[in-house]
């Protein structure tokens, strides 16, 4: 009979054997939960719950432990956003609880060995479930999943049977690389906005007449300090909370995922004013982090050049079948081909007391983050959207590859 084993660090358990279950799935990856583990500012505690079947895991998941004073994005920053100083400040918090999932990221919660299939597949999320749920009662701690997509089908069945409150969060953007080549792109755009053609080889040129040249970085170690300081920088401005990972987090994710990461850098001369990091396997790839000098002429510019269109470029020359971009600005990334896919947080508390009284709070987000979400897509591009979907392109190969 399989059963559950649960060990404290990544390093407990052997590469292959964890790998072997996370298909193209970068971010669930060893290599990537390695670098979290020796480079987050924030003592994470991390369990990895693993069954096992002849000392070999079938399923797997990992969880941390997040409290109050945790300086990092958390469930009480999603759920309060700005308010959340004076939700603290009443005494309203989702916290502490037991967060199931890859951090700061999308990314399967439950890895599954892809031999299992139907019934046995569902039988081992379930005593993965079982086991998790036991160590959130253990510690008297609520239980969440953040960031949940639809396909993950066993998390949203088991938490939904289990009485867990499930409600939209802001959607994820993501690109399907189906073009032979970045002109073929720039003329595909034409159809989610009717201008987006000329404004992307625009903002590549004041890019280029800003003086800013954009390439790989092989080297990281002379720019390891400012790489962090440029990340911390944007956090702070956009999430309000510091970077979530030390300097060595750069150096560190290079040796943890070796070919897997790519660090894209913006120069002006020989100053480092910006930076991407791309994530990637099977195929598929994320755009994981981000810092730009905000002191920069045409930001705007430089940051698509950076972030947007050089992806999409090696992309393109690549093995790319889908990239996932962050949540910000969605509707512009819409206009430059993205969709958007919905996401999801299922949440538990530690009592029935509580989990009923947060029901009205839940649904209320629930229904504000979607209203919010059509308002910033707006019924325009999602029309046009529609419209271009339906028009056949037979110049445009179709992606092979990505769910």
């Amino acid at each position: 009979m399989p059963t559950i084993r649960i060990v404290e660090s990544i390093t407990e358990i052997d590469k292959n054997d964890w790998d072997r279950m996370i298909d193209d799935n970068v971010v669930a990856s060893h290599g990537w939960l390695r670098t979290v583990e020796e480079t987050h500012i924030v003592d994470l505690r991390p369990r990895y719950v693993l069954l096992c079947e002849a000392r070999k895991p079938i399923a797997a998941t990992v969880c941390y432990r997040s409290e109050p004073k945790d300086r990092v994005v958390d469930l009480d920053d999603l759920l309060f956003g700005r308010l959340k100083g004076f939700a603290s400040s009443i005494g309203l918090s989702f916290l502490p609880a037991l967060y199931c999932g890859p951090l700061h990221c999308y990314g399967k919660h439950f890895l599954i060995d892809p031999t299992l299939s139907g019934s046995m597949r569902y039988q081992a999320a379930a005593q993965l479930f079982d086991a998790i749920e036991q160590l959130a009662t253990s510690e008297s701690l609520s239980l969440f999943f953040v960031n949940l997509f639809d396909d993950e089908g066993e998390v949203l069945t088991l938490s939904s049977d289990r009485g867990y409150h499930k409600t939209s969060v802001f959607p994820a953007c993501y690109l399907d690389v189906k073009w032979k080549s970045f002109e073929e792109y720039i003329d595909d755009v034409r159809g989610f906005s009717r201008n987006m053609s000329k404004n992307v080889k625009k903002e590549i040129r004041k890019s280029e007449r800003a003086g800013i040249r954009i390439e790989r970085i092989e080297n990281i170690a002379p720019h390891e300090s400012r790489l962090h300081e440029l990340a911390n920088a944007h956090w702070t401005e956009y999430n309000a909370v510091p970077f979530p990972y030390r300097a060595a987090f750069f150096s560190k994710i290079l040796v943890n995922l070796e070919n897997q990461a790519v660090f894209y850098g913006a120069f002006k001369g020989a100053e480092l004013v910006g930076f991407s990091l791309k994530l990637e396997r099977g195929g598929t790839a994320y755009g994981q982090e981000v810092g730009i000098d905000r002191s920069l002429p045409r930001t705007g510019a430089v940051y698509f050049s950076l972030c947007y269109y050089k992806l999409i470029m090696d992309a393109v020359a690549g093995e790319t079948a889908r990239f996932f971009f962050g949540r910000g600005l969605p509707e512009a990334k819409v206009r430059r081909g993205c969709k958007t896919r919905d996401t999801y947080m299922c949440y538990r508390a530690d009592s029935k007391l509580k989990n009923a009284a947060l029901q009205p709070l839940l649904a209320f987000y629930s229904f504000w983050s979607q209203r919010k979400t059509a308002a910033r897509l707006g019924t325009r591009a999602r029309g046009k959207e529609a419209r271009r979907s339906s028009r056949s392109r037979p110049a445009v190969a179709e992606a092979s590859r990505g769910d």
